[in-house]
């Protein structure tokens, strides 16, 4: 009996067109920036570079500035963002650092291939686009506001915000609504579900941050798990349903059972808010598929929807 192939190599064979464009742009941002980081680091060890004088006759060499002036061009930087508005869609796919693009680059290939085989590839740039985009431009607005509280104005010109952070928070987020009850195994030591994911994931970028001292990876996670849940969850159109309104992908399921009854209540309350402002449309799509973000009942907002069954089904065949 032939030996199945290592995980790596199934990675990268047969990859679809959508996932092989978005890596191979991936890889020629994070090669040109590792260029011109080379670049830099060679000026300095032979010591070229524009010098300067002080008051004392003193010289100084001026530090290269070539990536300095690269970054910007793909990162999220917050002062220039509103007139290099592209960095917006580029930011996600660039990394600075060769073990985390290899790891990005991995993790790319590996879930962008099965959800681009799932949805399709035009469901998948589009859910690509509005993760990495509304990823960016939350990390965005909230320098913003962090500096008009605080007068702070290392938050515009100091923050640099790049990397999968946002688009693999989105991947876990398409993998809890298709296979939410599929088993992973990590490192042969546990195994978790897949609906667990997201918190999991969620955890552990607050850990990190609370370690680093930096919020970005905190904000780009929250960012690309909320964004990506609000758009699979009202929004993407599949099979003719627009949205899963399902119980199992509801706001309260991404948390322990325990404290579940509290967040449908106050998710509800907030959902019932916005269906009142006609921000948010109580019923799917047609107009016939009714269900509100946990249960067929907004309580305290006087709604009572009814789900038909088939469409609830169906629904739940999707999940």
């Amino acid at each position: 009996m032939p030996s199945a192939p290592p995980i790596w190599k199934a990675t990268f064979s047969n990859v679809p067109p959508l996932t092989k464009s978005v890596s191979t742009a991936m890889t020629i941002m994070t090669a040109l920036g590792l260029l011109v980081r080379v670049r830099d680091l060679l000026q300095i060890h032979n010591g070229d570079g524009d010098g300067y004088a002080d008051t004392d006759g003193n010289v100084f060499i001026k530090a290269p500035t070539s990536e300095a002036n690269f970054l910007p061009l793909v990162a999220l930087v917050p002062v220039s963002a509103p007139f290099r508005f592209w960095t917006f869609a580029t930011a996600s796919f660039f990394e600075r650092n060769i073990i985390l693009y290899a790891i990005n680059t991995f993790i790319l290939l590996g879930c962008g291939k099965y959800l681009e085989r799932a949805w399709g590839s035009r469901e998948l740039f589009k859910y690509l686009s509005i993760t990495s985009v509304g990823t960016m431009l939350g990390i965005y607005f909230t320098c913003l506001f962090e500096y008009i509280v605080r007068s702070n104005d290392a938050l515009l010109y100091d923050t640099q915000a790049y990397g999968l952070t946002g688009v693999i928070a989105g991947f876990l987020i398409g993998f809890k609504q298709l296979v939410p009850e599929h088993l992973v195994t990590v490192g042969g030591v546990f195994s978790i579900r897949v609906k667990s994911l997201p918190l999991l994931f969620a955890i552990l970028m607050f850990l990190g941050a609370f370690v680093t001292h930096t919020q970005i990876e905190l904000l780009m996670a929250i960012y690309g798990l909320f964004i990506s849940w609000i758009y699979t969850r009202f929004l993407k159109v599949q099979d003719g349903i627009r949205g899963d309104r399902s119980e199992t992908f509801s706001f309260a399921s991404f948390f322990p059972e325990f404290i579940q009854p509290p967040v449908k209540a106050v998710s509800n309350f907030f959902f019932g808010i916005l269906v009142r402002l006609h921000i948010c449309s109580p019923t799917g799509y047609g107009g016939s598929f009714q269900y509100d973000l946990e249960n067929p009942q907004m309580a305290g907002m006087g709604h009572t929807f009814t789900q038909p069954g088939s469409l609830r089904a169906e629904a739940e065949r999707r999940r």
